[in-house]
């Protein structure tokens, strides 16, 4: 399972109002601020509710066996295109009723990935871009199944951004929260490593470590 979270990148992600938007603006930021809308949050939403129960292994303590991937990985990758064309077939309705065009849209993402290659540096589009494709990866679909089958999901992340803000307000101000900052981090390093743990082994843990401190 891939430890990075595009899902989550993609949520942090500042984007623009639908209700703001001009006919005349770029068909991404179009894209973005329809990405980010509650319309389609409620597509995404739906659709995983109504599959959740086919990852429920996914929660299984120390990972699912390789037995059991092998019973499901079909049932899953036929999910993880049928997500993909969900997701498309909404953000293309979208755009068509705005008068733009899927390859309107496509072109203009190759255009940033490739200005952004030339340059060696990602313009705030072509961030967009990268976290949109990685969020179609068949193991980000997968991250994002776990969270939905999850229960205790917002649980759990509501500590890691605790924990990120005790690290951020650390670099912030200085040595004043330099310990707490050493404890937060290494809850976020045990945090990351260990996936699979409950809330409450979590919750031991970031106690536990700052403590230490």
């Amino acid at each position: 399972m891939a430890n990075f979270d595009a899902i989550d990148l993609l949520l942090r992600y500042e984007t623009p109002l639908v209700k703001d938007m001009e006919p005349d603006d770029d068909v991404l930021e179009w894209v973005a601020a329809y990405v980010g809308s509650e319309g389609f949050q409620d597509t995404i939403d739906n659709f995983c509710g109504a599959h959740a129960s086919h990852f429920s292994i996914l929660l299984t303590k120390g990972g699912p066996s390789a037995a059991d991937l092998d019973k499901v990985e079909v049932t899953w990758k036929e999910l993880h295109e049928a997500f993909i064309d969900t997701a498309n077939a909404h953000i293309e309705a979208f755009l068509v009723d705005r008068g733009f065009t899927m390859d309107q849209y496509n072109t203009r993402c190759d255009e940033e990935i490739a200005l952004s290659e030339e340059r060696q540096r990602h313009t705030r589009l072509s961030f967009f871009v990268q976290i949109l494709m990685a969020c179609c990866e068949y193991e980000q679909f997968l991250n994002l199944m776990k969270r939905v089958a999850d229960p205790e999901y917002y649980d759990k992340k509501e500590l890691q951004y605790e924990a990120e803000n005790l690290v951020y307000e650390a670099e912030e101000k200085g040595a004043t929260n330099a310990q707490r900052a050493v404890g937060a981090q290494a809850f976020l390093d045990f945090f990351q490593a260990n996936p699979d743990l409950t809330l409450d082994e979590l919750t031991q843990e970031f106690q536990k470590k700052m403590q230490l401190t």
